[in-house]
């Protein structure tokens, strides 16, 4: 009796074990693949890696799921990468602009006050008259040279003409 139980031991032990074999190979191998190809794609970042599949039951419709997966992440990865190389090529541009517009707008301060001198020098005024608002804008050397405030002469035309000489008057107009 003891022999017949060792033996049916041995064989219970056997089956086990090729049982455990068989699982393992169809379930803990894939997951096992997945875990590793997992850790490959986060440390390089390589979205093109795909778990082999062995089997077509549950687990390879999990390999197919998982690979379906990746090529899905793959795909906005890569999208995601050309929009940003877009956006920082976009804001390099957006921020050469800003440069070339502040040196004009410095160049163009630089200007306005050196036309500003000469004007003052010779004793130049200047005005500007918006025809569509009929807003008159005279500047400070023209207010000046009237010997009035420097705002005297900004609104209606008007307030210019009634400085000129009633002479000239009719040619200003």
């Amino acid at each position: 009796y003891l022999g017949i139980f060792a033996l049916v031991t041995l064989l219970a032990v056997a089956v086990a074990f090729l049982m455990s074999r068989r699982l393992q190979r169809g379930l803990t191998e894939p997951l096992d693949a997945m875990a590793v190809l997992a850790r490959a794609i986060v440390t390089r970042r390589d979205y093109s890696l795909r778990v082999e599949k062995t089997s077509d039951d549950e687990i390879g419709v999990v390999v197919d799921a998982f690979n379906n997966m990746l090529e899905e992440v793959g795909i906005r990865s890569s999208a995601l990468e050309s929009a940003n190389r877009a956006l920082e090529d976009s804001n390099r541009a957006l921020t050469e602009e800003v440069e070339v517009r502040k040196s004009t707008q410095a160049a163009l301060d630089v200007a306005t006050a050196r036309l500003d001198s000469t004007l003052a020098a010779a004793e130049i005024g200047t005005w500007l008259w918006d025809i569509e608002k009929n807003d008159f804008t005279a500047d400070k050397n023209l207010t000046a040279l009237y010997g009035l405030d420097e705002h005297a002469l900004n609104g209606s035309p008007d307030l210019h003409y009634g400085h000129i000489h009633p002479g000239d008057l009719e040619a200003v107009q």
